[in-house]
């Protein structure tokens, strides 16, 4: 563990500077919406920071595993990284403690400022709700970063663990999010024309979309007038994603421990094909794309469609040298498109 010790030392040290500098930010951030909040012309239209607070986590929980692996994408840093008498399961652990400590840093002196401010500045909100917001908060924040720590390990470069990142979170998980939603809630078309917080996915199904809700939840909380309406009631049609999306996290952060342990050092820098990279991302968006074609009878979706999955393609072969399996995926996209297609006329 000395060796661990000094490695971690070595991380966290280089990682001081952004540190600082994202909680400089942060505290820019959420002081403009605290004092925003409390200048309402109207009392009861006062409200607390905390979604400031909430969407300064969310940005932390999506950039830092993209800084945290970077080095890891280079074959040069990876020289020096591996010349560090350290085993990789270790290094695993290091970084991911390392970005967990950042993010739980720059979370706490945002809360923590806000909170104290609250306090000093007025007794209109519950800021007894305050302090299970950040445990709540806190968690699921880390949550979405160990999703984001798998999804960028999937990638052999800084670029592509990006577009993984947007395209897995914006668009897969979506589809995954609304097959739970219609398994576990019997009663989801009574919901849906109650409006019970509107669609659900643009509530549930979209990455931060758990952080947003519960953020939401704790608004009304903390907020006396709003609390004593019970409006919270709206919300717990769909709390069970909150669990949902814990699993998730969960197995995100196995398989990121995984991915950092067997990945070979030469693919650093080169084609990102990783199963769950392009191979999947282009044929499901394809299919996708055809399947709304199919539903809106617009024939621009269907041509915007197929120049997007070219595009795919380029972007993964880094250039227009296509293979064999690509071509065989294409066709086979196109025909599973069709049925889709037929199905949903």
């Amino acid at each position: 563990m000395k060796t661990f010790g000094r490695y971690f030392g070595y991380i966290t040290k280089k990682s001081i500077l952004r540190t600082v500098i994202f909680a400089l930010i942060g505290l820019i951030v959420v002081w403009v919406s605290a004092i925003n909040g409390l200048n309402k012309t109207q009392v009861h239209a006062r409200v607390t920071n905390i979604g400031a607070i909430s969407t300064v986590l969310g940005f932390l929980c999506g950039i830092i595993p993209v800084i945290e692996l970077s080095g890891f994408k280079n074959r040069r840093n990876l020289d020096t990284i591996y010349s560090f008498p350290i085993k990789r399961w270790k290094m695993a652990i290091a970084h991911y403690i390392s970005g967990v400590a950042q993010i739980t840093a720059i979370h706490s002196i945002c809360f923590f400022a806000s909170y104290i401010y609250y306090l000093l500045k007025t007794d209109y909100f519950a800021l007894g709700y305050m302090i299970p917001y950040f445990f709540a908060s806190l968690g699921l924040g880390i949550i979405m970063y160990s999703v984001f720590m798998f999804i960028n390990s999937q990638a052999n470069t800084v670029v592509d663990g990006v577009l993984f990142s947007i395209l897995w979170l914006f668009g897969i998980l979506v589809l995954l999010m609304a097959v739970c939603n219609i398994l576990f809630i019997c009663d989801f078309i009574k919901y849906r024309e109650a409006d019970h917080i509107g669609t659900f996915a643009s509530h549930w199904s979209f990455p931060f979309s758990s952080l947003n809700n519960v953020t939401l939840l704790f608004e009304e909380l903390i907020h006396v007038n709003r609390g004593k309406n019970h409006n919270i009631s709206r919300f717990s049609p769909h709390m069970y994603m909150v669990a949902v999306w814990g699993i998730i996290g969960i197995g995100s952060a196995a398989g990121y421990f995984l991915s950092f342990i067997k990945k070979p050092a030469y693919k650093a820098s080169e084609v990102s094909n990783s199963v769950l990279g392009y191979k999947v991302l282009i044929p499901i968006y394809f299919i996708w794309g055809a399947t709304l074609f199919a539903l809106e009878s617009d024939p621009m979706i269907l041509v915007f469609d197929i120049i997007m999955m070219i595009v795919g393609y380029v972007i993964y072969r880094r250039g227009f040298r296509f293979k064999l399996p690509d071509i065989l995926s294409m066709v086979g996209s196109l025909i599973v498109a069709i049925l889709f297609a037929v199905l949903a006329k």
